[in-house]
C-alpha cells in the first residue's frame, strides 16, 4: 500500500527512479522493450523466468540490491470513474486495487482481494473514504492498514505496498506470499505466566466470548484467562449452520479458532464440555462440573468451585421447545438446529433418503433452512403462526421473501396453529388446528430462543421477566467485576428516533458487545457506534438488512425492484425519518446506508436517497 500524489512520484521519477519515456510496457504477452539510452544509475528492468502467470509478468529491478517485482495495471486502467480493480496475480490468488481521490492528491491501495470472513470478492463491496465494506456481512477494513475496525468475523487483510514506475503500478513479489496466511488479530501479549490465580472467567464459547478473549489480548492484557463451555467442541461459527451443511461430519470448517491457538497464543486455559452449576458472587466463585472417569465405565460429577476477579458470562441461549404439541417430546425425526451436534443429527437425517421436511416458524432461521436444505430435501413445507413471515421485517417486506420463496417451489402457510405430531416412533405427520393434516418424515422447529440463565438463579444478578441478563451499555450487571454479553443480554440501544432497551439475538451483536466487554475490562470508555447489521440467505439471493433499531415499530415502508430481479430495496422510516434500509442484490443499500446511520445523519423521506449515499460515503 502507498500513498503519495500522482503529481509528485513522477517528480520523484525523473530524479531517482528510471525514464520510461521511450519503453513499450506490453501486458498481454507479458514482454516489455527499455530504451537502452536510459542513465547507467537507474534501475534495470528485467524479464523474470519466474513469472507466476502470464496476467502478472515477474520483473526483476536493481535499486541497489535485485529485487522482483509484479506487474499491476496501467495508471489509464483506471478511466471511467474506475475506482476498483481486481488483478490476477496467479491461478489462485488475487490482489484489490483501489484508487481515491483526496484534497491530498491521488492515492492507490492494493489489499487481499477476498474477505476471509465470509470468502466473498471485496470489489462487490461497498468503498468508504478510509475503508472497504463487505457486500455480505457489511466487514469494514482500513485501506491503509487492512485491519478490521467494524465486525463481523475475526480476522483481517493483507495489505501491499504500490510502486509507481511511469505510467504502471507494480508490488513486490515477495510480500505476496502473505496471501498464503490467515491475518489475525496483531500485538498479541505472550502469556509466560501459567498461574490460574484470580483469571478472568469466560462462561460461554461462542462468538461474544471469543471476541471478548482476542480483543482483551489485542489490548495487551496478560492475566489468566479460563474459557468454560458447555459444549465439547471448540468455539465455532454458530452462524453457518444455517448455512452450510456438515461434509462427511466434518465439523473443521465451522471452527473459529485451533486450540494451539486459544492455548498457545492467547493463553486461554479451556474447560470445554463442562456445565456451570451456580455462580455465587458474594464469594467470586462459580461452581462447575467435571467429569470423572473410575472403573466401572461410568463418569459421575464431580463439582469444584473457581474463582475469579472478573467474570463474563456469555451463556447464549438455547431453542424454544414445543409446548403442549404431542408427539413433540418423543417422536423420532424431530429437530432443533442450534448446536453443531443439531446441525449433524440434520446431516444424518437428510442423508439417508430425501425427506418430506416441515419447518415450524417462518422467522430469518426457518427461511434460511429452507435454502439450505432445498437440493437434498424431497419436498419442503414452512408453517408459520404469524399472518405474515419475518415480522421483523414487516408485513411487506415479509410477503415479497414469502412470494419468493413460494417460487423456489417450497410451500408456505402463515395462520399455521399446530395441534399434535403423529407417528409410532417417529413422526410421520401434523395435525394443525385448521384441521389440515400435512405429511412429513423430518420436523424442524425454528421457533426462536430463550436465554440459558437459569444458573443465575440466587446469584442477585438482574434478569428481566423472560430472563435476560439486564446490562448497561458498558456489558456490566448490576454486580461489580461481572459482565455479560451475546444473546442472553438484553441492553440500551440509542437510536435517533428513540432510545430503550432491547434483545437481538445476532452475530454481528454478540460480537460488538465482546469487544465493549473488554474495553470496560480494561478501563477503556470508548464505545464504537452500534448499528445493528442483519443479513439472510434466500436460495441464490443475500437480503441485507441495517437500521437504527431493528425491533422498532414503524410508520412506513417504501419498497422498490423485488427479490427476484435482485434489485430489492426498502426504506423504513419513522416520523418521516429513515431508520431502517432492506436490500437485496448488488448495489448494497443497506451496507450504505450503514455509514449513513454512523454517521447520525438524519435522512428524512422527502430527500434524494442515491444523493444522499454519494455524499455520505
Amino acid at each position: 500500500m502507498y500513498r503519495s500524489s500522482i503529481l509528485q512520484q513522477q517528480q520523484q521519477q525523473k530524479q531517482q527512479i528510471i525514464s520510461l519515456n521511450s519503453s513499450k510496457l506490453i501486458h498481454n504477452n507479458s514482454s516489455i522493450s527499455l530504451n537502452k539510452s536510459s542513465p547507467t544509475t537507474s534501475p534495470s528492468l528485467l524479464l523474470s523466468n519466474s513469472s507466476p502467470s502470464s496476467s502478472s509478468p515477474c520483473f526483476e529491478i536493481n535499486i541497489g540490491k535485485k529485487q522482483q517485482f509484479i506487474f499491476l495495471c496501467k495508471l489509464n486502467d483506471f478511466n471511467n470513474n474506475k475506482k476498483m480493480l481486481e488483478i490476477n496475480i496467479n491461478d489462485s490468488d488475487k490482489l484489490l486495487l483501489i484508487y481515491k481521490e483526496s484534497f491530498a492528491g491521488s492515492e492507490f491501495f492494493a489489499l487481499q482481494s477476498i474477505c476471509p470472513n465470509c470468502k466473498t470478492p471485496l470489489i462487490n463491496g461497498v468503498l468508504c473514504k478510509s475503508h472497504i465494506r463487505c457486500s455480505i456481512h457489511g466487514s469494514a477494513y482500513n485501506l491503509r492498514t487492512g485491519i478490521l475496525e467494524d465486525s463481523v468475523g475475526l480476522n483481517s487483510i493483507w495489505t501491499f505496498k504500490i510502486h509507481l514506475i511511469g505510467t504502471a503500478l507494480f508490488t513486490e513479489l515477495i510480500s505476496l506470499e502473505k496471501l498464503k496466511l490467515l491475518r489475525t488479530i496483531s500485538n498479541l501479549t505472550t502469556i509466560n505466566n501459567k498461574s490460574l490465580n484470580n483469571p478472568i472467567i469466560i462462561v460461554g464459547g461462542g462468538i461474544a466470548g471469543i471476541t471478548c478473549i482476542e480483543t482483551l489480548r489485542h489490548l495487551k492484557f496478560s492475566k489468566p484467562i479460563v474459557l468454560i463451555s458447555r459444549e465439547n467442541e471448540l468455539p465455532y461459527d454458530r452462524k453457518l449452520i444455517s448455512k452450510k451443511l456438515f461434509n462427511n461430519n466434518n465439523s473443521s470448517c465451522f471452527i473459529l479458532r485451533s486450540r494451539e491457538f486459544l492455548e498457545k497464543y492467547l493463553g486461554v486455559h479451556l474447560l470445554l464440555g463442562h456445565n456451570v452449576r451456580s455462580v455465587r458472587t458474594e464469594e467470586k466463585r462459580i461452581l462447575v462440573e467435571f467429569k470423572q472417569k473410575n472403573g466401572g465405565g461410568g463418569e459421575p460429577t464431580l463439582v469444584k468451585a473457581l474463582e475469579y476477579e472478573e467474570l463474563v458470562l456469555c451463556l447464549g441461549a438455547t431453542s424454544k421447545r414445543l409446548q403442549g404439541i404431542e408427539g413433540s417430546d418423543y417422536l423420532e425425526g424431530i429437530i432443533h438446529l442450534r448446536t453443531l451436534k443439531d446441525a449433524q443429527q440434520l446431516n444424518n437425517e437428510l442423508k439417508e433418503s430425501p425427506k418430506n421436511v416441515a419447518i415450524i416458524g417462518s422467522g430469518f432461521l426457518g427461511f434460511e433452512i429452507s435454502s439450505l436444505i432445498y437440493p437434498i430435501a424431497k419436498s419442503i413445507s414452512i408453517y408459520g403462526k404469524a399472518s405474515t413471515p419475518l415480522t421483523l421485517l414487516g408485513s411487506e417486506v415479509g410477503n415479497e421473501i414469502r412470494k419468493f420463496i413460494r417460487e423456489q417451489g417450497v410451500i408456505i402457510r402463515q395462520d399455521s396453529v399446530l395441534r399434535s405430531m403423529g407417528g409410532f416412533d417417529r413422526v410421520q405427520d401434523l395435525k394443525f388446528r385448521d384441521g389440515l393434516i400435512a405429511i412429513a418424515d423430518t420436523v424442524i422447529v425454528a421457533i426462536g430462543i430463550m436465554p440459558s440463565t437459569s444458573i443465575l438463579m440466587g446469584s442477585g444478578i438482574r434478569t428481566n421477566a423472560e430472563g435476560y441478563i439486564l446490562v448497561d451499555e458498558a456489558m456490566r450487571t448490576n454486580i461489580p467485576n461481572i459482565y455479560a454479553c451475546g444473546d442472553c443480554v438484553n441492553f440500551p440501544i440509542n437510536g435517533q428516533i428513540i432510545q430503550r432497551r432491547i434483545n437481538l439475538p445476532h452475530w454481528q451483536i454478540a460480537q460488538y458487545q465482546g469487544k465493549i466487554a473488554a474495553y470496560s475490562l480494561m478501563g477503556i470508555s470508548a464505545r464504537p457506534r452500534l448499528v445493528p447489521f442483519l443479513w439472510i440467505r434466500l436460495f441464490d439471493r443475500h437480503l441485507t438488512f441495517s437500521s437504527l433499531d431493528p425491533t422498532i415499530d414503524v410508520d412506513e415502508r417504501i419498497l422498490r425492484g423485488s427479490i427476484a430481479e435482485n434489485n430489492f430495496v426498502a426504506y423504513f422510516l419513522k416520523s418521516d425519518k429513515v431508520v431502517g434500509v432492506a436490500n437485496c442484490g448488488p448495489l448494497n443499500v443497506a451496507i450504505q446506508f450503514m455509514e449513513i446511520f454512523k454517521k447520525d445523519k438524519i435522512v428524512t423521506k422527502a430527500e434524494d436517497f442515491k444523493y444522499l449515499i454519494k455524499y455520505y460515503t
